[in-house]
C-alpha cells in the first residue's frame, strides 16, 4: 500500500460513490465508542459509533477490515453483528427534488436491537492485517417495550405470517420500488403518509441503480449517499408502520444497464452465469449482503430480505437452472448465518413463471407470483377478469404449504394499446378486484399493485385500501386454520371464502364488473336477489351473525343472524353492481 498521511482522503464520485483509503498507523487503537443511549427498549435500536484506525483501503472488503460487535445478552447467550462504514449527510428540500450534502467525517457504526429485556454488556472486535484487537467492554439496559417483534412465518398456520410474539400479519400494500427520476426520499414522505393513512403495512422497495443500488458505481464499494437515503426511508417506514420487503438485486443480463460484475465494467464475469457459478463474485456479493445485514437488519421493519426480481429472467437461468437454484439456496442460509434477527429470505419469478425446484427450498420462507394483463395469450386472456386470474394463479403457489404473495400484478403499459387501457381505469378497478379476491383465495396479504407512480399516487387511489385493512384488522389469521373454499352462487355471482373453525371471511362479486368491462363502457346490470350457500355450518341450532361490509366506503352495512338447515345456510346477497365482502360469526353459546 503507497504511503498516505495518517487521515482520511474522502473521493466522492457525482456525490455517490464515497471511496475511503486509511492509512496504516503503527500500533493502531480503535477510537472511543458513543452508544446512542443507556437505555433502549426492546426492539429499538442501539447505536455505537467509533472510528477504526487500520490498515487497508477499502472499508466495505471484510478481507481487509472485518468489525464485529458481541453483545452478551442477559440470558447470557452471545449475539454478533457486523459492523459498517457510515457517512452522513444533510438533507435538503426544494419542492421534491432533494439535494444532500456530506456532513461530517466518515466513521464505523454498529446497530444492535435488543430483544431481551435486561443488562447488555458488549465489545467491538476489529479484525486486519494487523490481527485482531478488542475494545473495552460497555453495558446498557433494555427496557420493556410493546413491540411485536420480527415477522415470521407463523407456527400455528404456516399459510400465514405473524410477529414474534404470535400477532398475525397480514401484508396490505404495494410496490414502491424507487422515487422518481431526480426527486429522492421526499416521495416516500408523500407516499408512506397517504399509505399509512388508508390502512397500508406493507411496502417493496428495490436496492437498484435508479434509487437505494449500492454497487451500481464501484465494484465492491458501497455509495453511502444511497445508503442515507435507505436509513431515512427505513425510519419513516418504522414511524408510518409499514414492514419493507427489500429486494437486492434486479439486472437479468450485463448487456442492459450498467452491471458492475462484468468485465467491461471492470468485474469479473463474462456473463451472469459466471456471477452465479464462480467464486469470486459469490464471495463479493456475500460481502454486500453482510453491508446490508450490517446496516438495516437491526429493524422489525424489514418483512424480509428478497435476494432479486423476477430471478428466472436473469440471463442462463434456465440453461444452468439447478446453478442459480443453488445459488439462491446457498445466499438465503449465508444471510441466515449473519442476521442475528433472523429476517425471512425469498425469491421472486416473472409473471406466470412457476419453480417447483425454488420453492421447495427450505430457504424460501414463502412462495411469491408475478402476473398482468398483456404478456403473453394466457395472460390476455385470463387477466382480462383479474379477480380470476390472480387466485388461479395464487392457488398454485399456496399448494406448497407456505405464504403464498401475489407480490406484482397489473395491468402493463409497455404496449400502447395496453397503456391505452390502463389510463381509462381511473377508479381502480384493476387493483381493487386484486386486492380482495387475492385476501379471501387465501393469500398472506394483497395483491402489490406495480404502478405505484403512475396509477396509484397521481390517481390518488390509495382510499381503495382502507376498507380492506378494516375488514381485516381483528381478524385472527393465524389461529382459525383457514382453508380457501369457492362456495356455489345463484347465476351472474363469484363468491371467495375462507372457511374457519368459528369464522367465515366472504367477497362476492358481481362476475360482469371486472376492469375489461368497465374500461370498455360495457352496460353492467346488477345482481338482484342473487344468493350464496355456505356448508360445513353446524347443526340447526348453531347460530351465525352474518355482516356485509361495503368494500368501497368501509364499514358494515347491514347485520342478520342465520342458522343453518342440515349444515347449510343460504344468504341472499343484497343488490349488487360491484362487489361486497362478508364475516359470518359463530355466535358463542352463553355458559
Amino acid at each position: 500500500m503507497n504511503a498516505l498521511p495518517p487521515w482520511i482522503h474522502l473521493i466522492a464520485v457525482a456525490g455517490l460513490c464515497v471511496a475511503p483509503i486509511f492509512a496504516a498507523e503503527e500500533n493502531a487503537v480503535m477510537g472511543p465508542i458513543q452508544p446512542s443511549a443507556s437505555q433502549v427498549k426492546r426492539c429499538d435500536l442501539l447505536e455505537l459509533t467509533f472510528d477504526v484506525p487500520g490498515d487497508y483501503d477499502n472499508p466495505f472488503d471484510p478481507a481487509q477490515i472485518a468489525v464485529d460487535g458481541h453483545f452478551t445478552c442477559p440470558s447470557g447467550n452471545e449475539t454478533v453483528v457486523p459492523g459498517f462504514f457510515y457517512q452522513d449527510y444533510d438533507r435538503s428540500v426544494d419542492g421534491l427534488v432533494e439535494t444532500l450534502t456530506p456532513h461530517g467525517k466518515p466513521v464505523w457504526k454498529i446497530r444492535f436491537a435488543p430483544v431481551e429485556e435486561g443488562k447488555y454488556v458488549y465489545h467491538i472486535v476489529v479484525k486486519d492485517s494487523s490481527g485482531a484487537r478488542t475494545s473495552p467492554e460497555g453495558s446498557f439496559e433494555c427496557l420493556p417495550s410493546d413491540s411485536h417483534g420480527y415477522l415470521r412465518v407463523s407456527k400455528a398456520d404456516p399459510h400465514y405470517f405473524e410477529f414474534d410474539d404470535g400477532a398475525p400479519y397480514l401484508a396490505i400494500g404495494q410496490n414502491v420500488c424507487w422515487y422518481r427520476n431526480g426527486h429522492g426520499t421526499p416521495d416516500y414522505d408523500r407516499w408512506f403518509g397517504r399509505m399509512a393513512e388508508n390502512g397500508e403495512n406493507y411496502a417493496r422497495l428495490w436496492m437498484s441503480q435508479m434509487s437505494f443500488g449500492i454497487e451500481t458505481e464501484q465494484l465492491g464499494r458501497y455509495q453511502q449517499d444511497h445508503a442515507w437515503q435507505l436509513d431515512y426511508v427505513l425510519r419513516l417506514a418504522e414511524q408510518k408502520g409499514l414492514y419493507i420487503k427489500l429486494c437486492f438485486s434486479a439486472w437479468r443480463n450485463f448487456k442492459k444497464g450498467k452491471v458492475m460484475y462484468d468485465k467491461a465494467q471492470g468485474g469479473p464475469c463474462d456473463s451472469p452465469a459466471d456471477f452465479i457459478k464462480d467464486e469470486v463474485p459469490r464471495q463479493m456479493f456475500k460481502n454486500r449482503l453482510r453491508y446490508i445485514v450490517a446496516r438495516w437488519g437491526y429493524s422489525p421493519h424489514i418483512m424480509g430480505w428478497e435476494l432479486w426480481n423476477e430471478y428466472n429472467t436473469l440471463a442462463g437461468y434456465k440453461e444452468n437452472h439447478q446453478a442459480y437454484v443453488d445459488w439462491s439456496a446457498e445466499m438465503a442460509r449465508y444471510l441466515k448465518s449473519i442476521d442475528p434477527w433472523k429476517h425471512m429470505t425469498v425469491q421472486s419469478l416473472g409473471s406466470c413463471n412457476f419453480d417447483d425446484a425454488l420453492w421447495h427450498l427450505p430457504e424460501m420462507d414463502w412462495t411469491q407470483m408475478h402476473g398482468y394483463y398483456y404478456f403473453n395469450e394466457a395472460m390476455k386472456r385470463d387477466a382480462k377478469d383479474m379477480a380470476y386470474f390472480v387466485p388461479l394463479w395464487l392457488s398454485k403457489i399456496r399448494a406448497f404449504g407456505k405464504p403464498a404473495l401475489f407480490a406484482e400484478f397489473g395491468i402493463s403499459r409497455e404496449a400502447s394499446d395496453a397503456k391505452e387501457l390502463a389510463l381509462k381505469d381511473r377508479e381502480g378497478a384493476v387493483l381493487h378486484d386484486g386486492i380482495w379476491s387475492s385476501v379471501l383465495a387465501g393469500g398472506a396479504g394483497t395483491a402489490m399493485l406495480w404502478w405505484w407512480d403512475s396509477e396509484v399516487d397521481p390517481l390518488d387511489l390509495y382510499w381503495q385500501f382502507k376498507p380492506l385493512a378494516q375488514f381485516a384488522a381483528d381478524v385472527p389469521w393465524t389461529t382459525q386454520g383457514f382453508m380457501p373454499d369457492i362456495p356455489a352462487t345463484s347465476e351472474g355471482l363469484r363468491c371467495y371464502a375462507l372457511e374457519g373453525t368459528d369464522l367465515r371471511l366472504l367477497w362476492v362479486q358481481n362476475t360482469r364488473h371486472t376492469w375489461w368491462n368497465v374500461v370498455h363502457g360495457e352496460t353492467i346490470e346488477p345482481v338482484k336477489g342473487g344468493q350464496l350457500t355456505l356448508d360445513r355450518m353446524g347443526q340447526d341450532n348453531t347460530a351465525w351473525t352474518i355482516q356485509w361490509w361495503d368494500t368501497y366506503k368501509g364499514g358494515v352495512v347491514k347485520t342478520e343472524e342465520v342458522r343453518p338447515t342440515k349444515g347449510q345456510v343460504v344468504l341472499t346477497v343484497p343488490d349488487l353492481e360491484k362487489d361486497i365482502a362478508a364475516k359470518a360469526i359463530k355466535v358463542k353459546k352463553s355458559e
